[in-house]
């Protein structure tokens, strides 16, 4: 297979396809044309560059300045805390996975230099990515119901927290990876140049581009779905526990002891519902910049001539931004936001010190 002819297989993360093919079904032949195309090839490619660049480094950052305030600080103590960790964790591997995939499009001929098992890795983890973080919301949304109603014995609380840190993992790595696995979407070709240089092109395969599988049919509705039901449950408790607490408020609060025993259910109430609000948010924005880029993946005939190139890459990039957002919107939680004002509070000393 020649140069010519691999490129034609689609490229890009996620449901993008390859960023030049909109172009090669104007059928334009004339030299002067082609000369144009390629200048303005080179123009979108460097902004495409530029663009993923600029996502991929904020991805990073966000997420490990996240990690690293829960894992150094008296947060790494608390269950719902380190379910935050592995939804930042999630998200770092795909930063990771992402600053491979930039490499390779700032490449002139969109070749793969890292070798077939990363060429698999990058690939899954693209295509699982949102999978994963969708569980991770599922987890914390459900560590919250449970905060909120129930009170099981310490081995039973103990299983659930369990199996909802595991959760991720195991929906994202060991039960969709080896279905995608088995249903090959993902296609290496191996090529040589006249220098003996080899390189290959690691590119999803025609059917997942074309939505032929239907695995990936249904972990893209999964994805985007699976937290809906969790997160109206929640929504309910907050509101009935607010409305509870609220009716059941003393009218004397002269006595001392109800009075501490009323800010302490006041202090304990406020961070459960910080929590849970954190967590809804977070969920909500998740859904509005993930669905378009869903939709788009079933509706890819919609697009004109025009669009087919500029929208696929918009909508990715709009599916990206929580991942840049979600460590900022735990500031809501109110622990998060007094460890990070302490740590703020500490490097400010040690700035007047020095």
């Amino acid at each position: 297979m020649s140069t010519t002819e691999s490129s034609r297989w689609s490229f890009g993360w996620g449901k993008s396809g390859y960023p030049f093919d909109s172009f090669k079904l104007f059928g334009k032949e004339d030299a002067v044309e082609e000369e144009d195309l390629s200048t303005t090839l080179r123009k979108a490619t460097l902004i495409l560059v530029i663009g993923y660049s600029i996502i991929d480094s904020l991805i990073i950052t966000s997420n490990l300045l996240t990690a690293l305030m829960i894992g150094c600080t008296r947060l790494r103590y608390s269950l719902f805390h380190i379910k935050i960790l592995i939804c930042s964790i999630g998200d770092l591997i795909f930063g990771v996975v992402l600053a491979f995939a930039v490499l390779e499009l700032k490449d002139p001929r969109h070749a793969w230099y890292y070798g077939d098992v990363f060429c698999y890795i990058t690939k899954y983890v693209s295509v699982t990515h949102l999978f994963f973080i969708s569980f991770s919301l599922c987890a914390l949304i459900c560590d919250r119901i449970i905060k909120e109603t129930t009170r099981y014995h310490k081995v039973a609380v103990f299983c659930i927290h369990g199996f909802l840190l595991t959760l991720p993992f195991v929906a994202a790595y060991i039960v969709a990876v080896p279905v995608l696995v088995s249903n090959d979407i993902v296609t290496i070709t191996n090529l040589t140049e006249t220098d003996k240089k080899d390189y290959s092109f690691c590119r999803y395969s025609q059917n997942y581009e074309s939505n032929k599988i239907i695995a990936v049919s249904v972990f893209d509705v999964m994805q985007n779905t699976i937290f809906l039901p969790f997160c109206i449950i929640l929504s309910i408790v907050l509101i009935n526990r607010r409305r509870r607490l609220s009716t059941n408020t003393p009218d004397n609060m002269d006595n001392k002891s109800a009075m501490r025993n009323s800010n302490g259910c006041s202090a304990c109430l406020t961070y459960i519902t910080s929590s849970c609000i954190a967590v809804i948010i977070i969920t909500i924005v998740t859904l509005f910049c993930t669905v378009p880029d869903c939709i788009l993946h079933f509706c890819s005939d919609c697009l004109n001539e025009d669009t087919m190139y500029s929208v696929p890459h918009i909508l990715y990039m709009l599916s990206l931004v929580p991942s840049i957002v979600r460590p900022y919107l735990w500031l809501i939680d109110k622990e998060m936001r007094q460890v990070a004002a302490r740590i703020c509070c500490f490097v400010c000393r040690r700035n007047r010190l020095t």
